[in-house]
């Protein structure tokens, strides 16, 4: 239900800002591809209820945008990705590294000034995002081990306890500026 209430909120936004633009002069929508890099971390528990204490890594992430003038300077941003993100966790001699695939809609707000020839740019917004691969992998001494991630919201007594289960969706908050 909040997954249809989302996207609904979502078409609305779009619907609104695409009639906004259209009616003001300067109203030109573009397009636009765009790659960079993300710093992310994952939050939760583990299996026994303790907090998880992970380590930041770098992934990054390729899409296509669409920029809809709302005011002067102003302009929503939204777009799809492919992100690659995940953690590094240290326990001992044993490091895991979790890289996860996600196929992302990023809804951004951004502020475009000119400045010399070019623009600044400042944007942040919502993201929701849904898991499509990774795997997670695990070094400590000469042992190595690595198992493709499998998703599912509730882990149940019976599932493999080898395979690393996470959930599919994922939501968080974009801040960028260019």
């Amino acid at each position: 239900m909040k997954t249809k209430l989302f996207l609904l909120v979502i078409a609305g936004l779009l619907t609104v800002s695409v009639a906004m633009a259209q009616g003001t002069e300067r109203a030109k929508i573009s397009f636009g591809v765009l790659g960079g890099i993300n710093f992310q971390n994952m939050n939760g528990k583990d299996a026994g209820g303790d907090k998880l204490e992970n380590d930041l890594i770098i992934g990054f992430h390729v899409g296509v945008n669409v920029q809809v003038p709302i005011v002067p300077e102003f302009y929503f941003q939204p777009g799809l990705l492919f992100s690659t993100k995940g953690a590094k966790n240290t326990d001992g001699s044993i490091t895991t590294t979790a890289k996860i695939s996600y196929i992302e809609l990023p809804l951004n707000l951004v502020y475009k000034a000119m400045l010399g020839n070019g623009y600044v740019m400042l944007g942040f917004g919502p993201y929701i995002g849904y898991g499509i691969g990774g795997k997670v992998k695990s070094e400590g001494g000469a042992v190595t081990v690595e198992n493709d991630i499998e998703f599912k919201n509730v882990v149940e007594i019976g599932d493999d306890p080898l395979v690393p289960y996470f959930k599919a969706f994922d939501v968080g908050a974009n801040l960028f500026a260019g």
